[in-house]
């Protein structure tokens, strides 16, 4: 007679990996959500970015940072790209010793003419509401792309992780 066994739990397929969870040891942790526009998905991505970056020992000003620059791509993702509808959102963000390397692409209406806003006046706090929020992402990130082809919007961003990045 065989003994009673537990059953082995089935192998994790690659698919059912935990996007949030830091990467193994010796490739750069990396985020991955794909999201439905809207502001209840927008914070829900937030929370989990926020989980990512705490297990990635981001120190929490610079994982504010992070959120927060993030935060207002995708707020102006749900606000202009899809006005009057929701679509897919993708946000990556890769993390190297010294700066988060971030994308947020989706499937809505490009930036009107196909570029970010280039200069934001001085100062800020003059801009009409809702005129602040390239300022924020501007100025708190080191690198910006923006490019829209084939029915897809592109922004890639780099954010420093400061002078050591990680507690």
């Amino acid at each position: 007679m065989t003994p009673n066994r537990p059953a082995r739990p089935a192998p994790a397929s690659p698919m059912s990996r935990d996007p949030a969870r830091p990467a193994a040891r010796g490739r750069p942790p990396r985020f991955r959500r794909r999201f439905t526009s809207g502001d209840h998905e927008t914070r829900s991505t937030m929370l989990a970015l926020r989980d990512f970056l705490a297990q990635a020992c981001i120190d929490p000003e610079t994982a504010g940072t992070i959120e927060l620059v993030l935060a207002e791509v995708c707020n102006n993702v749900t606000e202009h790209a899809y006005p009057d509808a929701v679509g897919p959102v993708d946000l990556s963000v890769l993390l190297d010793p010294g700066a988060a390397h971030c994308t947020v692409s989706d499937r809505g209406a490009a930036l009107p003419e196909g570029t970010p806003p280039d200069k934001v006046p001085e100062p800020p706090w003059s801009l009409p509401e809702g005129g602040f929020g390239w300022y924020i992402i501007r100025s708190l990130s080191s690198r910006l792309e923006y490019r829209s082809a084939g029915g897809r919007n592109r922004l890639r961003l780099t954010i420093p992780l400061g002078r050591s990045g990680r507690a």
